[in-house]
């Protein structure tokens, strides 16, 4: 009798264990699901969001601090080089002394440091890119077999002419004995041109004097 009794008590307990024990593991299976469906969509916003910050460093411009900020404008720059040529163009003929010069070239330029210094309502203005350009084509055209073409500022000889001060001038220096032997080395090399008006524009003879 007590062993009857026994077993259905035993059968019933484990019965209650199983139960038990199944709610619970339902029970940690829908926290589970529950987190993971919680925390899946915040690592895709996370990871979108990581990709979203990298492409808006790949596309951000340079700033001042950087090379391509803090390079000059291209005005500053051709002036720059206008100047320094003119420099050491100028060194070249030292002393001045009635120097016979074939004059290729004439441009006003201003320089961008000093916007109020204007030239004359008369006055072309060129921009300095397109100057040098025209400069650094001179040399390589002419400047070989003992011919020096060298930029200088008209302000630097006489006689003085309007609004020398913003003027830059090439000369082609060849060891030139007189006028005539610039016209000649002129009419050589832009027979292109035809003589007279066009020509002289193009080409023609100067005597550099002392200011």
């Amino acid at each position: 009798m007590n062993a009857a009794r026994g077993g259905p008590a035993r059968s019933g307990r484990s019965r209650g264990e199983i139960i038990r024990w199944s709610t619970i593991g339902l029970a940690l299976a829908l926290v589970v699901v529950l987190f993971a469906l919680g925390a899946g969509p915040s690592r895709d916003e996370r990871a979108t969001a990581g990709s979203e910050s990298a492409r808006a460093i790949s596309t951000t411009p340079a700033t001042a601090g950087s090379p391509a900020g803090s390079s000059l404008s291209t005005d500053t720059q051709a002036y720059g080089e206008l100047s320094g040529h003119a420099d050491a163009g100028w060194a070249s003929i030292q002393p001045v002394q009635g120097q016979w010069a074939a004059l290729v070239g004439s441009h006003v330029v201003l320089s961008p440091n000093q916007p109020a210094s204007r030239p004359s309502g008369k006055a072309t203005v060129d921009s300095a890119p397109i100057v040098l350009a025209e400069y650094e084509a001179l040399v390589d055209r002419f400047a070989f077999d003992g011919t020096q073409v060298l930029l200088v500022r008209r302000s630097a000889y006489g006689p003085a002419v309007t609004d020398d001060q913003f003027i830059f001038v090439t000369l082609v220096s060849k060891g030139f004995g007189s006028g005539g032997d610039v016209q000649g080395w002129c009419d050589e090399h832009y027979a292109n041109l035809g003589a007279g008006a066009d020509r002289d524009a193009a080409c023609t003879p100067v005597q550099l004097q002392r200011r």
